[in-house]
């Protein structure tokens, strides 16, 4: 794997632990998985193998969203990844917040 698409897994790997409300150590209890390993994997240093991507969609990662920057769900859509985190935060929102985000986005067109 070239640098550029190492740094990119690496940086999907830390957003998808971050999306699912996990640190490190939360993960490594789950998985059989060194540390340094894992730190590697997250900063880039080295890329992920198949079996580590597959414990970790165990613990609900999206690996396809890790490979391919798209959401297993949205695998079809045609939205960017910018539109699919915005998607993600707007539906996380508690529903007052939804409405002002809402009407905070409509005022700015």
């Amino acid at each position: 794997m070239n640098n550029e698409n190492l740094k990119i897994v690496s940086e999907r790997l830390k957003s998808e632990r971050i999306r699912l409300g996990l640190k490190q150590t939360d993960v490594l209890k789950q998985i059989d998985v060194a540390i340094s390993t894992f730190s590697n994997y997250e900063n880039g240093i080295r890329s992920p193998d198949v079996e580590f991507l597959l414990k970790l969609a165990e613990l609900g990662y999206d690996a396809g969203y890790i490979l391919t920057g798209k959401r297993l769900d949205e695998a079809s859509s045609d939205l960017t990844e910018s539109e699919q985190i915005w998607l993600e935060i707007y539906r996380k929102l508690p529903k007052d917040d939804s409405e002002r985000l809402m009407k905070m986005a409509k005022s700015l067109l």
